[in-house]
Formats: structure tokens, sequence, C-alpha cells
């Protein structure tokens, strides 16, 4: 489930990386306009104009759930109304979620922030994840932009050894 799919950027991308896996997918968006885009250049594809907060989605109704930029802009919002639209969102992303739910943000780990763009704190959107979703979740910093990934899961992952060449 792609949460804020705009124009279907994502699925080439899905495309390319899990080929014939990737056989289910949904992209969702409020903007009528984006989606009529989408299932123009993705008639393979299903798309749906929807609010997921006013019309939830079925529980544990998809694998995996993915907001890519959906919470990265605040525009003209205050910090907290953000945080707070932001809260909801994905709570009623992950309601619909399996296996798990992943979302990026902008980091305040920078080298400038603008007002407009939704800067919220590591040990926030943690305390978020542990009381509000689940306790097993990662934080991905290290892909060189300004923003870092949240990825929640269901259950505990097995653990995994650190690559050698690290």
């Amino acid at each position: 489930l792609d949460v804020g799919c705009g124009p279907g950027f994502a699925i080439p991308y899905l495309q390319e990386t899990f080929g014939d896996a990737c056989t289910s997918y949904l992209g969702i968006d409020v903007s009528v306009p984006l989606t009529a885009a989408a299932r123009a250049k993705w008639p393979d594809h299903a798309f749906e104009v929807r609010d997921i907060v006013a019309d939830p989605l079925p529980d544990l109704s998809y694998d995996h759930v993915v907001l890519n930029g959906v919470v990265t802009a605040k525009f003209s919002l205050p910090q907290a109304e953000m945080e707070d639209f932001a809260m909801s969102l994905l709570a009623a992303a992950w309601r619909s979620a399996r296996l798990s739910l992943s979302f990026n943000v902008m980091s305040i780990h920078v080298d400038w922030t603008r007002d407009d763009l939704f800067h919220w704190p590591m040990d926030r959107a943690a305390a978020f994840c542990v009381t509000q979703l689940s306790r097993h979740f990662n934080i991905i910093a290290d892909y060189g932009l300004y923003e870092y990934t949240v990825q929640v899961f269901r259950t505990a992952r097995p653990a995994s050894p650190v690559p050698r060449g690290w």
C-alpha cells in the first residue's frame, strides 16, 4: 500500500526491485488530479482517492504500507498541529499494515531548517512508535539526505550480522 502515491512515482522502483513479487499494489492519495495521472500512466495498477484517517482501510489489509514524502512538509501548519496530523495519519496507516509500516520525515540534525518542512526529532518519532504502534522499529539515517526513514514491524525481526565491510 502506497499512501500518498501522487502520480505513481514509486512504481518503477518497486518493479525494478521486486519484479513479479509486487503483485498487489494499491496507491492512495487525496489528490484527484494526481490519482488520475497515476491511473493514466500505470493502468495495470490500482489507485484510489481516499483519506485514510476519515475513511480507514480494513485492519491488517496490506502486508507493507509505505508513506514516502508524505510527512516531510508542513507548509504553513504550526509544528504541533503537523505532529498531531502525522501521528493520526501514521496510526491510520499502521492499522492497515499486517507486517510493516515505513515513513520518512525531515531530521532536526541538519545544516539548515525551513519553516515549511516537518523536522521531527527522532526521539519524538521513536516515542510515538513505542507508545502507539510497536516497539519493533528501526530508524535509518545513513543515505545522505537530511531526513530519516522509520520502519515499524508487528513482530521482532531476526538479528542479522553486521556486514563484513564495516
